[in-house]
């Protein structure tokens, strides 16, 4: 009784009605763990006595949130049964009692049931099959004889499972609390830019929450990754990505971020890229544009969005089964910038989605050669399939969203239901058939599968070309 009350005093001595609260959970959730360890009453009357432990606790949440104080308790019942069933086994004769101190192992929250989630798992999944006979630890089955029970530690476990459910559906079901940010790594008027506002302006009216976008430029979106990586797992940071997302790992050998831990949350459209020209080109087709390449060597320049992007491995890849065609890379920092030049003749060529140059090649200030699927397009019907000419050069790419690493999954797969809805709606479906982009809307666990044969793709055309950047 000493130690509690020392617990006690101390939540009152923080000045918190918080900590207080916290405080006294700890301490009746101990209490309740000892007694049950010691009388050996069974697991419904700990059971029943948890439930009476969680209602008082909720009837005294006037102080913050649901889903909040659920967190708190969890964290405080997890510390309590793992130091309670250790002391409940010393309540034998053969062994005198232990010194019980506070855990300083101690970890925020949301951590500390993640943990235990593991734990509880990892202890189920070691459960030997039905007709054999699991191994006896000589440890525990001394201990069981000589009177130790094992009633708190498996069934605080059970419990903080069943609360680590209770606080993340709870969570998802209040999801989003606050505005929601999407960070975009490329400048403003970039195709993911474009198609992050589309989903943006339906998100906003379905939550009532801004839905506000973020541009943050450079690296070949690197630096918008990397604030996503670094932002709350909570679902208000989202990140909408082209393919560099997989292709940054194969090209950087240090990137400040694991791209790999990253939450899938949805695929949001498919498209090809499309190789357009300058007016100023001669060149009518990809055959003549191809022999105009190889008669002036150095003279042609392409641009890209960045190095590493999907646009400059495309033309790497053109240059290569076009028979190693000399035509120099101008990288520029984003799509917005590298249309830009284009337009204004200081590069004579590039590869691109639909979404930014398909109303230039409709006003005659671009030429579009060829798209770069296995057939033509809707929209550009006049305009022949890259593999009519150099068979298998094909360049399909995409927009994504990805959430924070640790995001729940509860989380991720509300978000991912609302841009999937948001998909559906016909005006957001006619924007992205003006772009010849694909909608998907696909669920996270589809999402993670598709990341995972996209890193393979490019992989081996990275390999292929031989493209190293530092």
């Amino acid at each position: 009784m000493t130690r509690i009350n020392r617990w006690w005093v101390k939540g009152f001595e923080a000045g918190s009605l918080r900590n207080a609260a916290i405080a006294a959970a700890y301490a009746t959730a101990i209490f309740a763990s000892l007694l049950a360890g010691v009388t050996r009453k069974g697991d419904a009357w700990l059971t029943r006595t948890m439930v009476a432990i969680l209602e008082t606790i909720a009837g005294a949440a006037v102080w913050g949130s649901i889903a909040f104080l659920l967190r708190g308790a969890a964290l405080c019942l997890r510390e309590a049964f793992a130091q309670a069933g250790r002391l409940a086994d010393e309540f034998s004769p053969a062994e005198p009692m232990r010194r019980l101190e506070p855990d300083d192992g101690r970890r925020g929250g949301l951590e500390a049931l993640e943990a235990s989630y593991r734990h509880t798992l990892s202890c189920t999944e070691s459960t030997p099959p039905v007709g054999k006979e699991a191994p006896v630890n000589p440890r525990i089955a001394s201990k069981s004889i000589r009177g130790g029970s094992l009633h708190g530690p498996l069934i605080g476990r059970a419990c903080l499972c069943m609360l680590a459910f209770a606080s993340l559906s709870l969570q998802a079901q209040h999801y989003p609390e606050r505005p929601v940010r999407i960070i975009v790594g490329y400048p403003p008027g970039a195709p993911v830019d474009t198609v992050a506002r589309i989903v943006s302006e339906k998100l906003t009216a379905r939550w009532d929450q801004p839905v506000v976008v973020e541009n943050r430029t450079g690296a070949n979106g690197i630096i918008g990754t990397e604030a996503v990586a670094n932002a709350l797992p909570d679902g208000h940071t989202v990140l909408f990505t082209p393919p560099s997302l997989v292709i940054n790992p194969l090209l950087y050998p240090k990137l400040p971020f694991d791209s790999s831990q990253f939450v899938p949350v949805t695929l949001i459209a498919a498209f090809p890229n499309i190789l357009v020209v300058h007016p100023k080109v001669s060149a009518a087709n990809v055959q003549e544009l191809i022999a105009f390449a190889r008669a002036n060597p150095d003279k042609l320049n392409y641009a890209s969005p960045g190095s590493g992007s999907s646009p400059h491995l495309t033309a790497e890849l053109f240059k290569m089964m076009a028979g190693g065609l000399r035509i120099t890379h101008v990288p520029y920092k984003g799509g917005g910038p590298m249309l830009t030049a284009l337009l204004a003749g200081e590069v004579e060529m590039m590869f691109f989605n639909p979404a930014g140059v398909l109303p230039y090649i409709r006003a005659g200030r671009l030429k579009a050669l060829a798209v770069l699927s296995e057939r033509r397009i809707a929209s550009l019907p006049d305009v022949p399939a890259m593999s009519e000419v150099l068979p298998g050069l094909v360049s399909v790419t995409w927009w994504g969203a990805v959430a924070p690493p640790k995001t729940p999954m509860p989380i991720a797969e509300k978000l991912s239901a609302a841009i999937a809805e948001a998909l559906k709606q016909p005006d957001v479906a006619k924007r992205l058939a003006d772009l010849s982009a694909d909608p998907i809307g696909n669920s996270p666990a589809e999402m993670a599968a598709f990341l995972k044969e996209e890193a393979g793709r490019w992989g081996g055309i990275i390999h292929s070309v031989g493209v190293k950047l530092d």
